[in-house]
């Protein structure tokens, strides 16, 4: 069986909190890659869009007069481990910003039509916790449908853009019967199990009605937990959530605006005016800058001939009359113990052009270190293996072979 016939079986029997229309694109393409067996680097591309496998997206810093604010991004199919937006990572992500010192205010920029429902209520459990010490602000500027807006609704507030769509508040889960197609191929499937109900659902046969059953409460226990939660977020109550928010339908922003789904229209700019923030762009541990980053007059920096922003800038010493330096993984130059250690501590999240430069940015590191005693092991400066598609195609490989697919 093919890595795209394995994706598609695991699509059905799964409990989705996405957009069917989305799910069924994607299905289409796996189904192109699962007759296919190898898809040219297009194809790829565009599965990989599909299934919201994408370079690692850090989180950012927007600094400003009043503060920074960590800009955590959510982007493409929320799943455990991670299509696009990974609930472990955004976890991470989450509690960093958190306990943060420099960092005031938390938005999430969400961009994504929902997902599977695995560790999504434990991640909104943990923001709606997180929100009683920092705010917390949901900002979507695309799609916050389904699972995304199941986390959206755990913060503090709720923005939509004005051409945005948010809501699909629903489960669903699908059975694939493929006992007509087999039959027509000639091919007769026996299966053999120890478990009353261990084959039910499979799909070499009708859905029974005991299946249906059990597929039915199901759906309906994760979507009762899903409407709760929104209820909680929300504050109101979870007949409300039922009755107001859609039933699964998607809203523009005035209208989920009107009924209680979210609060404001504006964009993410507008939001992060709020506290006279600009974002930067530039990554650090968990992708933020250092909120004294800007708080110069000068916004540029002579670095080895280059003129460069001071948000791209890693490291500054102790006191704050001291230079800046470059990341050490740019820079050819061996600097301090503490650069050295900051270059370890967040090389996972470091982005580079190409493996080449990531390859002689590690050997820099190293021999750095070693000149100034500090030990480093090879998995600290291991590859950012979820950046690339294919690692986050073995990872689901792996979910596969543990689900027994």
């Amino acid at each position: 069986m093919t890595l795209y016939e394995s994706v598609r079986k695991a699509m059905y029997g799964q409990v989705w909190a996405m957009r069917p229309e989305n799910l069924k694109a994607l299905e289409a393409l796996v189904r192109v890659g699962a007759a296919r067996s190898v898809l040219g680097a297009t194809e790829e591309a565009i599965l990989a869009a599909a299934l919201g496998i994408q370079a690692a997206r850090s989180a950012r810093l927007a600094s400003g007069a009043k503060g920074s604010v960590a800009v955590i991004p959510v982007y493409g199919t929320v799943s455990r481990f991670g299509w696009g937006a990974s609930t472990l990572q955004l976890a991470g992500q989450l509690r960093q910003a958190v306990g943060d010192p420099n960092v005031g205010a938390i938005v999430l920029d969400i961009d994504s039509p929902g997902g599977t429902v695995e560790g999504v209520d434990e991640l909104a459990s943990e923001i709606r916790a997180a929100r009683g010490q920092k705010k917390i602000i949901a900002c979507t500027g695309g799609m916050c449908a389904s699972a995304a807006y199941y986390l959206a609704s755990a913060c503090s507030e709720i923005v939509v853009a004005p051409s945005a769509l948010i809501g699909s508040v629903g489960v669903y889960s699908i059975h694939e019967d493929d006992s007509q197609y087999l039959d027509n191929l000639g091919i007769r499937v026996t299966l053999i199990s120890y478990g009353e109900n261990k084959t039910n659902g499979n799909p070499y046969e009708p859905l029974g009605d005991g299946a249906r059953q059990d597929m039915q409460q199901m759906v309906d226990d994760f979507g009762g937990m899903f409407e709760a939660a929104v209820a909680k977020g929300r504050k109101t109550s979870q007949a409300n959530v039922h009755a107001t928010y859609g039933q699964g339908k998607v809203f523009g922003a005035k209208q989920a605006v009107k009924i209680g789904m979210a609060d404001t229209v504006a964009t993410l700019d507008e939001v992060l005016a709020r506290y006279g923030a600009v974002i930067q762009g530039a990554s650090s541990p968990y992708g933020l800058v250092s909120g004294e980053v800007l708080a110069g007059e000068k916004k540029t920096k002579r670095v080895d001939g280059e003129d460069l922003e001071k948000s791209a800038f890693a490291y500054q010493g102790s006191e704050k009359t001291e230079d800046w330096h470059l990341p050490i993984e740019f820079s050819t130059d061996e600097k301090t113990e503490a650069h050295i250690r900051d270059a370890i501590s967040r090389w996972s999240e470091t982005e580079m052009p190409d493996a080449e430069e990531k390859k002689r940015a590690r050997a820099r590191i190293k021999a750095a270190a070693k000149k100034h005693g500090i030990e480093v092991s090879d998995d600290s400066l291991a590859s950012a293996d979820g950046a690339s598609i294919e690692a986050a195609h073995a990872r689901y490989r792996r979910q596969l072979e543990l689900a027994g697919a």
